[in-house]
C-alpha cells in the first residue's frame, strides 16, 4: 500500500479525524483543568562537612561528605522532621503530608544540596521550603548544642573570655598611664611598665586562642548554611495547557488513524476502480454518476433528474454511462453474444432498479427485443418506475398459475 493509498484511505474517513481530534482536544482541556496544580520551590544549603550532627550519630569515614548529604536528604524526608516542621509552623497538615512534600539531592562532586518543597500555592510552596531549611538548621543546631557537655563547655569558654577582657582592659589603662609617666622622664616607672606590658601580651594571647576556639566550636555546630534562599514556586512537572491540547489533539487524530486503518482492514466493500481491478482482475466497463437526485426548491424537494434517463434526458451525464455501460458490454461479449444479463448488488437500494431498467430502453432503441424481468420477490419497483400494475408477479409467471400475457 503506497502513500497515496494511505491518505485516500485516511481521507474517506475524514469524520473520524475531525471526531476524535475534537475528542482529544475535550479530553485533553477536561484534564489539564481539572488535576490539582502543584508548585515547587528550592533552597540550597552548603554543608559543612566537618560538623557531627546529633540527627546523624554515625557518618562514614570514607566519604563523609558523601554520607553526610544522603542522611540529611533521609532526615528531611522523615515523618519526625515532618512532626517537627508541622508543630513550628502549626500547619493544619499531617507530618506524613509535610515529609511527602520535601526531597533533597546532593549536587554531584559539590558540598551543595538542594531541598525542594512541593505544595498547592506558589506562595505557601516558597514560604514552606524556606521554613523547612531554617527549621533544619537550627533543630540540628539546638540538639547538638543539649548534648552532654557541649553546651556548659561553651559557656565556660564564654565567661573566661569576658573575664580576660576585663583584665586586659584594666592593664591597658595601667599601661596608658605609666606610658605617660615615662613620657614625662620618670624612669622608676619602667620596670613595671615593662611588666605590665608582658602580662598583657599574655592575657591577649590567651583571649584570642578562647575566640579561636569559641569559633570552631560554633562552626562545628553548623552543619548547614543557607547558600540561596527559596526560589518563587514554579509549576511542578504539570503540562501547560497549549501543550496538554496539543498532545491531546495529536493523540486524538491518532486514534482516528488507527481506526480508519482498521475500518478498511475489516471492511470489504470497494471504495475505487482501482480496488475493482485488484479483485476482479479486469477494469469497470463504466462508471454511472447517481441517479434521480434530488434538490429542495421553495421548501419542497423537487427531482432534478427523472430516473429513466435514457427516456426523459438522454443528453445527461447518465444517460451516456448507460449507454457506454450497453457499448462495453457488446464488445467485452463479441466471441459470445449476451443473451441474458443479470443486475445484481451486495445489499439493496445500491441502485439495480436504475440500471437494469435503463439498460433495457437502451437496447430497446437499438430496435432489440428486450425483456426485462423484476427478480425482487420482496420490493419490487420495475413496476413503479414505468407506471404500469402489478397484477402478475415473477413466481406467477414462472409457475404457470396465472394469466400473465
Amino acid at each position: 500500500m503506497d502513500i497515496i493509498t494511505l491518505v485516500q484511505v485516511v481521507l474517506r474517513r475524514w469524520w473520524l479525524l475531525v471526531l476524535l481530534g475534537l475528542v482529544g482536544l475535550v479530553s485533553a482541556y477536561v484534564v489539564s483543568t481539572s488535576l490539582p496544580k502543584h508548585y515547587q520551590s528550592t533552597v540550597t544549603l552548603q554543608l559543612n562537612a566537618s560538623a557531627k550532627s546529633a540527627f546523624l550519630p554515625y557518618t562514614s569515614e570514607t566519604s563523609p561528605l558523601v554520607a553526610l548529604a544522603a542522611s540529611y536528604s533521609e532526615v528531611l524526608r522523615s515523618r519526625a522532621f515532618g512532626e517537627v516542621v508541622v508543630q513550628r509552623l502549626q500547619l493544619p497538615v499531617s507530618p506524613d503530608a509535610v515529609a511527602g512534600a520535601i526531597k533533597a539531592q546532593q549536587i554531584p562532586n559539590t558540598n551543595i544540596l538542594r531541598i525542594t518543597v512541593q505544595w498547592d500555592h506558589p506562595q505557601d510552596a516558597r514560604q514552606l521550603a524556606q521554613s523547612v531549611a531554617e527549621i533544619f538548621i537550627s533543630e540540628n543546631l539546638r540538639r547538638q548544642q543539649a548534648q552532654p557537655g557541649a553546651q556548659s563547655r561553651l559557656a565556660e569558654m564564654e565567661e573566661s573570655v569576658r573575664t580576660l577582657q576585663t583584665r586586659i582592659d584594666v592593664l591597658a589603662q595601667q599601661r596608658n598611664r605609666l606610658d605617660q609617666a615615662v613620657a614625662r622622664g620618670d624612669l622608676s616607672r619602667l620596670a613595671e611598665l615593662k611588666d605590665i606590658e608582658t602580662r598583657l601580651s599574655g592575657f591577649e594571647a590567651s583571649y584570642a586562642n578562647l575566640l579561636v576556639e569559641i569559633n570552631r566550636i560554633r562552626g562545628g555546630l553548623d552543619t548547614a548554611a543557607i547558600l540561596d534562599n527559596a526560589t518563587p514556586g514554579a509549576p511542578a512537572g504539570d503540562l501547560p495547557l497549549q501543550m496538554a491540547l496539543l498532545l491531546g489533539l495529536f493523540g486524538g487524530l491518532g486514534v482516528a488513524v488507527g481506526v480508519a486503518f482498521g475500518l478498511e482492514y475489516l471492511g470489504d466493500a470497494l471504495q475505487g476502480p482501482e480496488e475493482v481491478v485488484a479483485v476482479c482482475g479486469s477494469a469497470p466497463f463504466a462508471a454511472v454518476s447517481h441517479i434521480g437526485s434530488r434538490s429542495r426548491k421553495g421548501g419542497e424537494a423537487q427531482a432534478t433528474t427523472s430516473p429513466l434517463v435514457l427516456l426523459d434526458d438522454p443528453r445527461s451525464p447518465p444517460a451516456e454511462a448507460i449507454r457506454a455501460l450497453r457499448t462495453n458490454l457488446r464488445f467485452a461479449t463479441l466471441d459470445r453474444p449476451l443473451g441474458t444479463l443479470v443486475v445484481t448488488s451486495p445489499g439493496p437500494n445500491e441502485g439495480k432498479t436504475l440500471i437494469a431498467s435503463n439498460l433495457a430502453i437502451a437496447w430497446a432503441k437499438e430496435g432489440k427485443r428486450v425483456l426485462l424481468v423484476d427478480a425482487d420477490l420482496r420490493r419490487p419497483s420495475i413496476h413503479t418506475l414505468f407506471g404500469i400494475e402489478n397484477t402478475c408477479g415473477f413466481t406467477e409467471a414462472i409457475a404457470g398459475i396465472a394469466d400473465c400475457g
